[in-house]
Order: C-alpha cells, then sequence, then structure tokens
C-alpha cells in the first residue's frame, strides 16, 4: 500500500515482486547483482507517538518541566545550575539537571521576592527593591505529579494536594503522546 509502512517504493521483501524505485527484485539475499538495497522513506503520522528509543529520555525530561507551566524547575541563578549548565556532554547534562529537579515537588524555582516582583510588574506596578527581576525564572507554584515509564506508556500521579486533576480527574492515569509534546514543546498552558 502506497505511503504506508510497507510502501513497494522503499524496497520488497518477496522474490516474485519487483522494487517500484530501482525495479530490482528481493532486498537482503546479496547474492544477486540486481538486489534491491532498499530505500529510506518516512511517514507523516496524525498525532505525536512516543518513540520506543527515547522514552527513558522523554520521562527524565518530564520530570525536570513543570506540567502546568513548561518552566524548568531549576533556578538559574543558583550555583549548583549555572555549574551543571556548564557540562558539555549531553547525556551528562541531562542526568546532572534531572538530579536537581528530581526531589521538586512543586514549581518553585524562584524567590518570594521575585515572585512579588514578577506579579507587580504584572499588574503595571514596579518595586522599588526590584532592581533586576528575573520575570522568566519564577514559577507557577503548582505541585509537581510523579512520572513512571510502564512498557510503551508513561504513566502520571498527580499528588494529594493537588485540587484540579487535569484529563479524566483520576490520580493515576497514563500521559498522552500529544500532552507530553505540548508540555514539552512550551504550550502547555493550552486548555484542554
Amino acid at each position: 500500500m502506497y505511503g504506508g509502512v510497507n510502501d513497494p517504493r522503499m524496497g520488497t521483501f518477496s522474490f516474485n515482486t519487483r522494487c517500484k524505485t530501482c525495479d530490482c527484485t528481493y532486498t537482503g539475499s546479496g547474492s544477486k547483482v540486481n538486489d534491491c538495497p532498499g530505500h529510506f522513506g518516512h511517514i507523516e503520522l496524525a498525532r505525536p507517538v512516543y518513540h520506543v528509543g527515547f522514552i527513558d529520555d522523554v520521562v527524565k525530561i518530564l520530570r525536570c518541566v513543570c506540567y502546568h507551566c513548561s518552566r524548568l524547575l531549576l533556578d538559574k541563578n543558583d550555583y549548583k545550575c549555572q555549574r551543571v549548565l556548564k557540562i558539555k556532554d549531553p547525556a551528562t547534562r541531562l542526568r546532572a539537571i534531572h538530579d536537581l529537579c528530581k526531589s521538586k515537588k512543586r514549581c518553585e524555582t524562584g524567590s518570594a521576592n521575585e515572585m512579588r516582583d514578577e506579579l507587580l510588574h504584572t499588574i503595571g506596578f514596579e518595586s522599588e527593591a526590584a532592581g533586576e527581576s528575573v520575570a522568566g525564572n519564577s514559577g507557577c507554584g503548582s505541585p509537581m505529579p510523579n512520572y513512571s515509564r510502564s512498557g510503551l506508556e508513561i504513566k502520571v500521579d498527580f499528588p494529594e494536594d493537588m485540587i484540579d486533576i487535569p484529563g479524566t480527574g483520576d490520580r493515576k492515569q497514563t500521559l498522552p503522546s500529544h500532552r507530553a509534546y505540548e508540555i514539552l514543546k512550551g504550550t502547555a498552558m493550552i486548555p484542554h
């Protein structure tokens, strides 16, 4: 079927058919001169899906950002965060950021003064002590859910102190891949 997983333009797996791209026979025998080498292709998916090779990394990254506002759960002014962000190797940096974020129970990366200054700035007032306010660094204060992997699904467990539970309203839910995509893309504030 054209446009599907078994598109005949990507190669053939049968001795009786010919490849629609190069007009050669069976792919993979290695003994014939006219063997089809196989051809790359891609499929446009209607919705996002979890990639089996990266699902553990997705869980780690979800633990590092806020479920509600998509902010990183670290205070960029903290010396630990600054030290971790200097790590060059991406896998090592992700592990270090994950280690700093995994104990976070709320999205509260800024201090109370910074949150107050951001609130005052939002409503049109400036604090005398604001000086250099860190507008994008304050958290939304929402409780953080726990994430776990179960096969090819990501399970989310919302805390007891969370009043308005998104999705089905159950404390334990399966996180749909499109919702994980919204969180990681930074569009978590979109109403559902």
